[in-house]
């Protein structure tokens, strides 16, 4: 059999361009579509800030005071003797914090105010029977007989504190059982301490005293005792860094319930203003020829007085001054030193969401923000003269203790 090459060459070239046309074919077919890409999603922006507000209720009792005011005598034992001082109840008083807490842990800024005002009052007396002595009186002429002693007494104490504190506190350790974190701030504190007590002469004995009293006559000037009357403050007011550190021990599914506890340390510097004042007096005679004019300071037992128509015996005048005994003291001491030193021991306890219950105990030692000064009383030279040039004064230390209990809210 012949074969035709031209007809093999054109079948091979055939089937050649077909199978070029066919790849060519696949090879122009586009590929499938992708789907389309997801648009991308924003990110969660978390809270810059979070706040939170707090109020307990502190049941506190300054302890420190030494509010002393007298001292009584018992008749029957030297060894005896009682010193009566005015002791401070316990109170509730509110204490307020705010805070505000920056995102991611970067830390939170504090805000507090406690203030407190108490005054307290104590009275005694046993007419007739002259066994307090006026411890807080100066010495020279008190007590109705010259002796510094009196039948009764009046008390009248005033305590006040104030304080404001700006506070940046971070977290140090935080774990699955405890919590910690420093703080450091400023504070300001305003301290007054004031004592007023006045001692009586209700019922002089007749055997010192002779009657009649009052006035020997109705012309003649009034001779009931007058009160010796003192009075000593102080006011302090200072301010300065402090540090502190707080733990919480959280408890519990959710940890709805925590122990926590903390201590601040403050030191203060500021100005301390002390004074004191008393007022006693002395009866006397008058010169015939000068009424303003005293001749004679008469001393017990007052016979003078049993003469009705002796109207040349007086007392103390307050107005004029004569037959008085005013001493008065002040000491203004610029920069002194302070410290504040705090300690809490309490638990916290989410009711609702964020709703905390709060309670626990807490204490607060204020160092020198109190002070009495006071004359000590004259004291007999060598030659015999009287020395008044004589002072005590004595910085205190008040410390505020007691429980508190308060709920907190953030959000």
């Amino acid at each position: 059999m012949r074969i035709d090459a031209r007809g093999w060459i054109a079948g091979l070239l055939l089937v050649f361009f077909a199978a070029g046309a066919l790849m060519a074919q696949e090879e122009e077919t586009p590929p499938p579509a992708e789907p389309p890409e997801e648009p991308p999603q924003e990110e969660a922006v978390a809270r810059p800030m979070k706040m939170f507000v707090e109020l307990d209720m502190w049941y506190m009792q300054p302890v420190g005071t030494e509010y002393f005011v007298a001292t009584e005598h018992n008749p029957g034992s030297s060894l005896e003797t009682r010193v009566w001082d005015v002791a401070h109840g316990a109170d509730w008083r509110p204490r307020y914090r705010l805070g505000y807490a920056l995102d991611n842990g970067a830390g939170e800024f504090l805000g507090s105010y406690f203030s407190q005002d108490e005054q307290v009052d104590l009275t005694r007396s046993s007419p007739g029977n002259f066994v307090f002595g006026e411890i807080q009186a100066f010495q020279h002429y008190a007590g109705v007989f010259d002796d510094g002693l009196a039948d009764a007494f009046e008390a009248r104490t005033r305590t006040k504190i104030r304080e404001w504190r700006i506070d940046f506190a971070r977290s140090f350790l935080q774990g699955p059982r405890v919590r910690a974190k420093w703080l450091v701030g400023w504070r300001e504190v305003n301290h007054l301490r004031q004592m007023e007590v006045d001692y009586f002469a209700l019922n002089p004995s007749p055997d010192l005293f002779p009657p009649p009293l009052p006035p020997p006559s109705d012309a003649g000037p009034s001779l009931l005792p007058l009160p010796d009357e003192t009075v000593n403050a102080s006011t302090y007011g200072g301010r300065g860094p402090e540090v502190g550190v707080e733990f919480v021990l959280p408890f519990g599914k959710g940890e709805k319930f925590a122990v926590e506890a903390g201590a601040t340390y403050a030191v203060l510097r500021g100005d301390l203003l002390q004074s004191y004042a008393s007022f006693t007096g002395y009866y006397y005679t008058v010169n015939p020829l000068d009424p303003d004019y005293v001749s004679v300071i008469l001393v017990p037992p007052y016979d003078e007085f049993i003469d009705p128509d002796d109207i040349r015996v007086k007392q103390c005048d307050p107005s004029t001054g004569v037959g008085c005994v005013t001493v008065g003291v002040q000491v203004a001491t610029a920069q002194v030193s302070g410290s504040v030193l705090d300690a809490h021991l309490g638990f916290r306890w989410k009711v609702w969401k964020e709703l905390e219950v709060l309670g626990g105990v807490r204490s607060s030692s204020y160092d020198n923000v109190g002070a009495f000064v006071i004359p000590a009383g004259p004291a007999p030279g060598a030659t015999g003269t009287l020395n008044f040039e004589t002072l005590e004064q004595k910085n205190l230390r008040v410390l505020y203790e007691g429980f508190y209990a308060g709920v907190a809210y953030r959000y």
